[in-house]
């Protein structure tokens, strides 16, 4: 393998050099579709447990590749060749905490001293708190603890520090020619990423739903908070209880009409009964009704006439519905 990827690297030194030949993106490409696949053929039968060895030689073939692809100076540690490119499932904690522990990690392999400077103050305190639950944030907690000549400090960002103008040109970088790398995504990024299509599939079984269509003219939005709406205002939303097409469906009475003649619904008693007329809102156009349920049930001052309204129904019951109507 090694000898194939040294004569396939000497062809491609042929037509791209660092300033001439063929563009970054498609030495990349090359890379990508050709040693690549050179190097993981096999992988799954040699590679696991993959030894320190193997790791060198791997290193080394794909170094030479990297330095074509980048043009960056053959001085350059090949941990700062593999710009990682993460997920789109990946948040930018998990990156910047990322950044600091590849800086550490390659921190650790010399006898200097070193500053790992970060604009983001979140991720050093999750580094520095005994009770991360990030496993980035403990893989760096490792190296600081055998590593003590390197220190974590905080600078401000966008103020001018050119290392750290030159880390963020590094980012954006890495986001189109960064080498894939696989991090399990966040908890939290998870929970909200299921919670968002939770609500959207309930959203959808909401809007076509068979029934429950008056509470959906009042709530045409799913939620996962609860809706401030007391007993008497759910059971004139839901038509329940009180209201003789309720009572007639359940077979309680013989009669779905008010003690007025009409049809004695929710909708009855609100606008139109001649017993109710104190507690009366504004009759909609049938066209409308959805958008007045909407507006009556999200109206603090309309709710608080519908609660004086079943409470009148509920004292009156002998006037509103007349006994030979009752079935029992």
């Amino acid at each position: 393998m090694k000898t194939k990827l040294t004569h396939l690297h000497q062809k491609i030194t042929r037509i791209a050099g660092t300033n001439w030949g063929l563009n970054k993106d498609l030495r990349r490409r090359l890379f990508k579709t050709v040693a690549e696949r050179m190097i993981l053929h096999g992988a799954a039968a040699w590679a696991y447990p993959l030894s320190a060895r193997q790791s060198r030689l791997i290193n080394s073939i794909q170094r030479k590749f990297l330095l074509n692809i980048t043009g960056a100076y053959s001085s350059i540690p090949t941990a700062a060749l593999q710009i990682p490119q993460l997920s789109p499932f990946n948040t930018v904690f998990q990156a910047e905490l990322l950044a600091i522990q590849e800086a550490c990690l390659w921190a650790s392999k010399t006898n200097q001293q070193i500053k790992v400077w970060s604009d983001r103050e979140s991720s050093l305190h999750s580094i520095a708190s005994i009770d991360t639950k990030s496993p980035i944030a403990q893989q760096t907690q490792e190296i600081l603890l055998k590593s003590t000549n390197i220190k974590l400090g905080w600078i401000n960002a966008h103020v001018g520090y050119s290392g750290n103008e030159a880390a963020d040109v590094l980012v954006k970088k890495a986001t189109q020619e960064g080498i894939p790398t696989f991090i399990p995504a966040a908890r939290n990024h998870i929970k909200s990423l299921l919670q968002k299509e939770s609500i959207i599939r309930w959203q959808k079984e909401w809007d076509n739903g068979e029934t429950g269509r008056s509470v959906h003219n009042g709530l045409p939005k799913v939620k996962t908070t609860p809706t401030p709406w007391q007993r008497p205002e759910i059971m004139f939303v839901t038509g329940h209880v009180l209201f003789p097409t309720y009572l007639k469906r359940f077979n309680i009475r013989s009669s779905d009409s008010c003690g007025c003649g009409k049809l004695g619904n929710p909708l009855h008693y609100a606008t139109s009964c001649m017993f109710t007329t104190s507690y009366h809102l504004t009759k909609p156009s049938a066209d409308l009704e959805p958008l007045w349920w909407k507006r009556v049930m999200n109206n603090n001052n309309s709710r608080a006439k519908i609660k004086k309204l079943i409470h009148f129904i509920a004292e009156n019951e002998t006037l509103l519905f007349p006994k030979h109507g009752d079935n029992n």
